[in-house]
């Protein structure tokens, strides 16, 4: 002690210069304390037996954790309280802020404290009772919420219960950061002893598990679902379904969705009941969400499939493909010369042609298809089987008239109103995301997100259109003269000159 009591006015080589003032020493046993004042009291040390904040988190006894941890809950509770105010108006923003900056906040505190998951269950009640009722527009049962906290990947809405993770969150942060603790109570100042490749693997592993622990979370809630929802969580786990999800709600992009066709949305994806769709369709068919994203009447089913085929042709274009053509009209051909499946008809067409995609002068013909997996004929099936149906269907139809009489190829591109792609349209995604990624000196990954959300909210915006959407004419209400008000005003009025 003495030794550390004469050097410390020494300045160091290299870091930060001591500054007593600034300095606290947290003493362990009571008994020591007063040792402690005697050492280094007069240098203005801070000496406690409690404990400190320290680099946003907290060091001290077990009660002063629990002291500082409680504090800070009932602040985030504020949060969630205040967040749930603009939810009520502005669902899709507060949904953003919570996932992406809010609910991280909380992670650090959970990695760096240990044994604080109980203190957090005064938040969840928070979040499951105030917080998701005002983003939803509906309360949710135990279940329910066990499946909103699992990550959109997984069929969830990634609306963490920070009861549930703390404690893993703890526990892989001491894993991945033994090392580095290793060499800091050694007093070792050779960082390059530390092993990054080791670090890299190990934070491989602990993804590893952490993906582990997910799938089977997931099966355990999959297999307490009714078969509705089962079809549901399935779809929302397909590739790019949830891309609308995890966007940023940017306006110059048409990703803002307001209060209704956020909350339409959400019911969407677990079949939810919607409130205000008319029971009677104006076709005269009882109504309900299959019928409406099936019913011809209005132009919706006609306006999804227009929206998806051309945004496809202005990737096309982003990819720099050549003769990029919107609905071109195949040559003529005689119908005796090809299959009795085949469309020969002389007017036929397909919805998108490009040259250059996949070979530089060899023409790619695309006909779109978007079907919705939840109605009557589709119920039962998987979804892989609904895929090569309608992929099989569509090249019966045109594959062998482009082979033999455009000498060009037939790609068919399939979607479902749940935001999944089939087989052949996931590879066509692909092609034109490497193509685009190549060309703009962008991350392939990136370029193929930002194709996959184009999509989605091309399905989206356009499924929800047809939910709410006025259906045949509407009706003149022609009002009588008893009933229109003027709003006139009497006045008197003199015609004497003075």
């Amino acid at each position: 002690s003495s030794g550390i009591n004469a050097e410390w006015p020494l300045r160091p080589g290299y870091g930060y210069y001591p500054n007593a003032k600034k300095t606290i020493l947290i003493v362990k046993n009571h008994k020591d304390q007063a040792e402690a004042e005697t050492l280094f009291g007069h240098l203005g040390v801070k000496i406690t037996t409690s404990g400190e904040r320290h680099l946003g988190a907290v060091v001290g006894s077990k009660k002063y954790r629990e002291d500082y941890i409680k504090e800070k809950v009932e602040k985030w509770i504020t949060d969630i309280e205040q967040l749930a105010d603009i939810a009520s108006e502005e669902p899709q923003l507060a949904y953003s802020a919570f996932t992406k900056g809010i609910c991280h906040r909380w992670r650090f505190f959970m990695r760096t404290i240990p044994d604080i998951a109980e203190y957090f269950a005064p938040l969840e009640s928070k979040i499951m009772h105030v917080l998701i009722p005002a983003l939803l527009g509906r309360p949710v049962n135990q279940h329910e919420r066990d499946i909103l906290e699992l990550p959109v990947r997984y069929g969830g809405l990634g609306i963490i219960n920070p009861v549930r993770i703390a404690s893993r969150e703890y526990a892989f942060s001491v894993a991945l950061t033994k090392d580095l603790v290793s060499l800091i109570n050694q007093q070792d100042q050779d960082i390059t002893k530390l092993d990054m490749g080791k670090m890299k693997e190990k934070k491989e592993e602990l993804r590893k598990q952490k993906d582990e622990f997910l799938s089977q979370r997931f099966k355990m809630l999959y297999n307490g679902s009714d078969h509705l929802l089962k079809n549901h969580l399935n779809q929302a786990r397909e590739k790019g379904a949830s891309t609308w999800l995890s966007a940023l709600p940017l306006k110059d992009l048409n990703y803002v969705l307001n209060k209704q066709e956020f909350q339409d949305s959400i019911r969407l994806r677990y079949g939810w009941k919607i409130q205000g769709v008319p029971s009677k369709c104006a076709c005269g068919h009882a109504n309900s969400v299959y019928h409406s994203l099936d019913c011809k009447l209005g132009g919706y089913v006609c306006m999804r499939h227009n929206a998806i085929r051309d945004t496809a042709a202005f990737f096309l274009q982003e990819a720099k493909c050549k003769d990029v053509r919107i609905e071109p009209a195949l040559l003529p051909v005689q119908p005796t010369s090809f299959s009795r499946k085949t469309n020969t008809q002389d007017e036929a067409r397909l919805d998108v042609a490009a040259v250059g995609l996949y070979a530089p002068f060899e023409r790619t013909f695309f006909d779109i298809r978007v079907t919705h997996p939840n109605c009557d004929s589709n119920t039962f099936k998987p979804l892989d089987k609904i895929y090569s149906a309608h992929e099989k269907e569509k090249k019966d139809l045109y594959e062998e008239r482009v082979l033999q009489s455009e000498k060009g190829s037939f790609v068919p591109l399939v979607f479902t109103t749940s935001g999944g792609m089939g087989p052949l349209c996931t590879v066509f995604v692909d092609r034109i995301s490497e193509r685009i990624a190549d060309h703009n000196k962008e991350a392939k990954s990136q370029v193929k997100n930002h194709i996959r959300t184009r999509f989605r909210f091309d399905l989206l915006r356009s499924t929800l259109i047809a939910l709410r959407g006025i259906r045949g004419r509407q009706k003149a209400q022609h009002l009588g003269l008893v009933d229109v008000s003027f709003n006139l005003i009497p006045q008197k009025t003199s015609f004497e000159v003075s």
